[in-house]
């Protein structure tokens, strides 16, 4: 349906649950409301019938068999039939349009935003988070939005009902409708009291659950440390006992919503003995007919139904509010490093890399204070220094991975901080150490850098990486699918999937992290020649242990604690007496 073809973007993150309802029904709320239109032409419709049966029950009271009109019962019995079809049209259509329209888009509409709006987390935020936690609560959050707008669905529909059955009870009787407000306004602040204390457990609850998830995936994801540990049995302890704080947790609040529902049922059975006594005492004063008498019982039990059901749905409705609340928090956190006001597209000319006055530090640590480094445009550099001298934080600060405290970052005498994001991302190409693929085929890995890349240009591609000869050897060659973050591949290969994603995507600045310091050496003769054909032409900055990976490198920076302690091409480094000569003596000793 055409509301599905183009779901218009989330236009800001508001905190509270009920207003991030209304959000992602921005470009279906006239479905919602017309939903609630017909909700109320529904309940008006259910009324109906017991009304025209009350009066056709008076009708028989009140004449004998020889004044029986047919006539006037095919009037009562039409329009009895007619209640009973409207019931069912406005059904229909209001099912089409809330569950079919209105919710499945919300749910599209947070998935596809949860994408959007975590892939735009610093790194800092995600080192923090467990990855199957996210997971969890980006389901949640879309499960518990439509719940939300399910229970605000039946809450007003059945207010509709209240409030059909209270304008018909009161032509009968101003009694009755005392006796409704009476208790029902009793029901109705024990049911709010409640529900607030069950919404504070519900979202305590959530979290918890979400957390056992994170401990899950977590687990599973490191199996091989487990059984390299020999810990299998203090981690399945340690996943029990987190399962068991949340079994504890949902338990408590179930109990307390137990509770709420056996207070509700015992003030409805009080309520229905007081209104059966009150209709009987009119009855015999004779104020009140037998159609009346019909019609107050079927409708007092309809609206005590109908009660029962809005305060079990705010009931309801408050602690999936609370779980929602929980499941939002991932959208709710700012976004750390953010486009700037105005900030314009980056505009390459050939790559020129400067690092000015750079101060950073992050964990009350500091890393860099006034750094200071030029790479000319097309010039390769490597990165070399011990762990912890800043070499990542580096590359990261390059694609503004972190905001910088002081100076600037400039490509082509642009400030990094003051261009587009994206425009930012697509000028560098990044091979990783650890290559992480999508579980597609190797063709759309591949295709990943550049999406509208034809075939046969992902096949060049993929040769000048030297990775055409293994995709092959595939049964269905460019069209299998590789296993969660490229299982079925090797490092090398996976490597080699990289560099040709990164020779597609044809970025004018090539950062390569520690790309070969993790394969054989068969693999990484493969993968030393895919490098020659990805850094043509190309600024590259590269970090590496193994220092002899840096012999096509025109000039080598080694970093110590955060500064630049020398610099200069490898043949000249390596009679200098200084830290990169002693770095290598180590590599090759023996």
């Amino acid at each position: 349906m055409k509301l599905f073809e183009n779901i218009p973007d989330m236009r800001k993150v508001p905190a509270h649950p009920l207003l991030f309802i209304w959000e992602t029904l921005y470009g279906a709320r006239i479905w919602a409301i017309a939903g609630m239109c017909l909700a109320f032409g529904l309940q008006l419709m259910k009324v109906f019938v017991p009304v025209f049966f009350s009066d056709m029950i008076d009708y028989f009271s009140k004449i004998t068999p020889e004044e029986f009109a047919w006539e006037k019962m095919w009037w009562f019995l039409a329009l009895i039939f007619a209640s009973y079809i409207g019931q069912s049209v406005f059904r229909m259509f209001r099912e089409l349009l809330e569950e079919n329209n209105v919710r499945n888009f919300m749910a599209a509409k947070i998935k596809l935003f949860a994408v959007d709006y975590l892939t735009k987390h610093s790194e800092n935020y995600f080192s923090s988070q467990k990855t199957g936690q996210l997971s969890q609560k980006v389901i949640s959050c879309a499960e518990k939005s439509v719940r939300v707008q399910g229970l605000i669905s039946r809450l007003y529909s059945n207010f509709f009902l209240v409030l059909i059955d209270f304008f018909f009870i009161g032509r009968v009787s101003l009694w009755f409708l005392l006796l409704v407000v009476i208790f029902g306004s009793a029901s109705a602040i024990t049911s709010y009291k409640t529900s607030f204390k069950l919404r504070e457990l519900n979202q305590k609850t959530d979290d918890m659950y979400d957390n056992f998830h994170g401990v899950l995936a977590d687990s599973i994801g490191n199996s091989l440390n487990i059984k390299a540990g020999g810990s299998e049995d203090f981690e399945i302890s340690y996943v029990k006992k987190v399962f068991n704080d949340y079994k504890i947790a949902r338990y408590n609040a179930l109990n307390k919503f137990q509770n709420n529902i056996r207070i509700q049922q015992a003030m409805i059975c009080l309520f229905e003995a007081s209104t059966l006594l009150l209709l009987i005492k009119m009855w015999y004063m004779g104020k009140i007919g037998i159609g009346d008498v019909t019609l107050v019982m079927i409708l007092m039990n309809s609206i005590m139904a109908a009660f029962s059901a809005v305060l079990g749905n705010i009931s309801d409705f408050n602690t999936t509010l609370g779980s929602l609340q929980a499941a939002m928090m991932p959208f709710v956190i700012e976004h750390e490093v953010v486009d700037v006001p105005n900030a314009k597209p980056l505009k390459l000319s050939g790559g020129a890399i400067e690092f000015k006055n750079v101060k950073f530090g992050y964990d009350n640590k500091k890393v860099f204070n006034k750094l200071s480094l030029k790479i000319k445009a097309g010039e390769k550099v490597g990165i070399v220094g011990a762990s912890g001298s800043g070499k990542s934080t580096l590359i990261n600060l390059l694609q503004r991975a972190y905001d910088i405290e002081a100076g600037e970052i400039l490509i082509d005498g642009q400030n990094v901080a003051k261009v587009k994001l994206n425009s930012l991302h697509d000028a560098i190409a990044l091979i990783p150490q650890d290559t992480s693929l999508f579980h597609r085929t190797i063709s759309q890995n591949i295709a990943y850098g550049d999406l509208h890349a034809k075939q046969s240009e992902i096949e060049k591609a993929t040769q000048q990486a030297y990775a055409d000869d293994f995709i092959k050897e595939f049964a269905k060659g460019y069209h299998t699918q590789v296993g969660e973050k490229g299982v079925i591949l090797s490092g090398g290969e996976r490597q080699r999937v990289a560099i040709a994603r990164a020779i597609l995507k044809d970025s004018p600045i090539l950062i390569l992290d520690e790309a070969t310091s993790a394969l054989d050496s068969e693999a990484e003769k493969y993968i030393q020649k895919a490098m020659k054909n990805l850094m043509k032409n190309k600024t590259v900055i590269a970090i590496a242990h193994r220092l002899s990976t840096l012999k096509e490198m025109d000039r080598i920076i080694v970093l110590d604690k955060g500064k630049i302690v020398e610099q200069g091409k490898m043949s000249e480094l390596l009679v200098s007496g200084g830290v990169f000569q002693h770095l290598w003596e180590i590599q090759n000793k023996g």
